[in-house]
């Protein structure tokens, strides 16, 4: 699942009930969401059985948050979440908070986040250099299809590792 789809309504409005909708997504039996959200990143973590973390060099990052972002502002903007679209390429000037400008600042906080929690924590997590077939390895039969990477970036911009569930045997 996209994180932003919780998070931004029309408008990039924050949603009053952005966190109650994440946890209660991590309710179910089986999901795959990106590992967003300072506000629930715990209790995500909490939730999980595997992170999948595809640590993708900091310059192949950025290529493709470019590229998309280049791509969805082509014409009038493909939609992201909550109905929005990609704003004027300027912004990327005038705003703090631009995608380009926040992944480029949060790839090595990223980093540092995932080597933390998998010190920390019980459940494992792909190798550094796992690819999309690790990944769907990873999952396995019952775990969600490829579309472990059930974001809008197919996986492959994202700065944020994705998490996933299985289902319980039996």
């Amino acid at each position: 699942m996209e994180f932003e789809s919780f998070f931004r309504g029309p408008n990039r409005t924050v949603r009053e009930t952005w966190q109650t909708d994440v946890l209660k997504f991590l309710d179910g039996d089986e999901w795959a969401i990106e590992w967003q959200g300072e506000e629930v990143r715990d209790r995500m973590t909490e939730r999980l059985d595997a992170l999948v973390w595809l640590d993708h060099p900091r310059i192949m990052t950025m290529t493709r948050v470019i590229v998309r972002t280049l791509k969805r502002r082509v014409g009038r903007g493909s939609k992201i979440a909550g109905g929005n679209v990609e704003g004027p390429l300027r912004t990327f000037f005038t705003d703090p908070g631009h995608i380009v400008k926040l992944t480029w600042r949060y790839h090595p906080i990223m980093r540092a986040r995932v080597h933390k929690v998998i010190r920390e924590n019980r459940f494992r997590t792909s190798p550094s250099s796992a690819c999309v077939a690790g990944v769907r390895s990873i999952a396995g039969s019952t775990g969600p299809s490829p579309g472990i990477f059930a974001s809008g970036n197919s996986g492959t911009v994202t700065t944020s590792p994705s998490m996933l569930r299985r289902p319980s045997p039996g």
